[in-house]
């Protein structure tokens, strides 16, 4: 549990947390068109990345919003999350190039 509450800190305080969701979801859409200059890449493997991402997404994005039923600051880990969040979806999309 200490260590959970520690990784959190973490990538909240550190200003970590975003920028590992933003490169998981730019890797998770670009893992689908390889280059083609490397070797000839499986279809089963590439959506293998393509969910294994995915999961790793949906196991974050909680991780850092919801806290621990042992503690009771809600909102103060929200409010963490909330303050490194961009100021809009259009910057996600277009900066970002997330989908």
């Amino acid at each position: 549990k200490k260590t959970a509450k520690k990784l959190r800190d973490v990538l909240l305080q550190r200003d970590i947390g975003l920028p590992l969701l933003v490169l998981l979801s730019q890797v998770r859409s670009k893992v689908l068109y390889d280059d083609g200059k490397s070797k000839k890449i499986i279809i089963k493997l590439l959506g293998f990345r393509r969910d294994h991402c995915h999961e790793i997404l949906g196991l974050l994005v909680p991780f850092l919003t919801i806290p621990p039923e042992d503690e009771q600051e809600e909102s103060n880990i929200l409010l963490k999350y909330a303050q490194l969040l961009p100021g809009s979806l259009k910057e996600l999309v277009e900066v970002y190039k997330l989908e």
